[in-house]
């Protein structure tokens, strides 16, 4: 197998392209110079810890991204936990619906949900046997 001679132009086109199609885009300049030393850093060690020791490296971005998946869940967890509180001076939501006449209030009131959008489930606030004694 023979590989192909060096091509300026190509390498050029690889190393600056994005910069040239994007230029607002391109992490030479949204990047402070603080910010790129940083991250430098970061990567040349990390090269290096994949290099020397190659299961450690990778141990160690399971942890790190097991890490980061528990902390997702336990904000999402929070935010709907949050969102579950009695409302204290809170108003209410507003259904968007432009001029859609499902959403207008007359009509929400004929159907008995008295102003409440249908669109927003109550399910995950409600304990186990409102559900069951709402159907």
């Amino acid at each position: 197998m023979t590989l192909p001679e060096p091509d300026a132009r190509v390498a050029d086109e690889a190393a600056f392209g994005f910069g040239r199609a994007f230029p607002g885009q391109s992490a030479r300049i949204a990047l402070r110079p603080s910010q790129v030393v940083i991250a430098r850093r970061i990567l040349v060690l990390a090269g290096l810890a994949g290099l020397l020791a190659p299961l450690a490296a990778v141990s160690i971005l399971m942890w790190l991204g097991l890490i980061l998946f528990a902390a997702i869940l336990a904000f999402r967890v929070a935010l709907v936990l949050i969102g579950c509180l009695p409302a204290r001076g809170r108003s209410r939501p507003i259904a968007l619906g432009g001029t859609s006449n499902h959403f207008r209030r007359d009509r929400l009131v004929e159907a008995g949900t008295h102003g409440t959008s249908p669109r927003m489930p109550t399910s995950a606030c409600a304990s186990p046997g409102a559900a069951h004694a709402s159907a």
